[in-house]
């Protein structure tokens, strides 16, 4: 029985860190079974419940999402030339592209999201919002389907046609961001109560349809050749 309790103690050390202290009455079947053994085997069964514990431990981690890979140095590198550098890092954070061209996707199709949202923030504010933001939430919801069709431009690039393509998208990501700064306008007179929200909304959309401007001019200024 004191070899059983010192066995117990061993184990305890083992699995501190991540599982509850152990004793004979809320002992797991599996573990129980392996306390009945002989002393012998003790060494080879606690190197495979170190080892067991240590992969546990690292899929928690994992799972928990505190662990995540940093941008690329594709990212990275995009994003020092944007308007907003920090928020372009954060925007393209997770993005898997490869190249200058997929990521101006990425940052476009975000624009597009960050716009859609603004536009559903709006239409949703109680109690019902005076005619400038219902205007406001219709010119947001035009650059969301502007930023849609310079995302689909940019998504079918071909070298023969590569600054026709790209002159389309930087025509489609600047009328976005025309409609965004025109909303802005608008609102400028209303109450602050009103008015803030409203703002913090669009203002981050703006921001992302900004550095997507920047991402395509930058995509453009560097020919096919190194984009594509």
């Amino acid at each position: 029985m004191k070899g059983h309790f010192f066995r117990i103690e061993v184990i305890n050390k083992l699995v501190r860190r991540s599982l509850r202290p152990l004793s004979p009455l809320n002992l797991p079947p599996g573990l129980l079974i392996m306390l009945q053994l002989p002393p012998a085997t003790m060494p080879a069964l606690l190197l495979s419940l170190f080892l067991l514990v240590g992969a546990g431990t690292g899929q928690a981690r994992s799972a928990g999402g505190k662990s995540s890979a940093p941008p690329s140095s594709l990212v990275t590198a995009s994003c020092a030339h944007a308007s907003y550098p920090d928020l372009c890092v954060r925007t393209l954070a997770t993005s898997a592209a490869t190249t200058p061209a997929a990521l101006a996707v990425d940052c476009v199709c975000a624009a597009g999201s960050a716009a859609r949202n603004a536009a559903s923030f709006l239409r949703r504010l109680t109690p019902p919002p005076p005619p400038a933001v219902r205007d406001c939430a219709e010119q947001i919801s035009d650059s969301a389907d502007q930023l849609a069709r310079a995302a689909g431009e940019l998504r079918r690039l071909r070298r023969v046609s590569f600054r026709w393509q790209l002159d389309n998208a930087q025509t489609w990501v600047s009328a976005a961001l025309t409609d965004e700064d025109t909303c802005l306008d608008a609102i400028r007179r209303l109450p602050v109560a009103t008015r803030r929200p409203v703002s913090a909304r669009v203002s981050e959309a703006r921001r992302v349809t900004c550095n997507s401007l920047d991402l395509v001019a930058r995509l453009a200024a560097g020919g096919p050749r190194r984009r594509l």
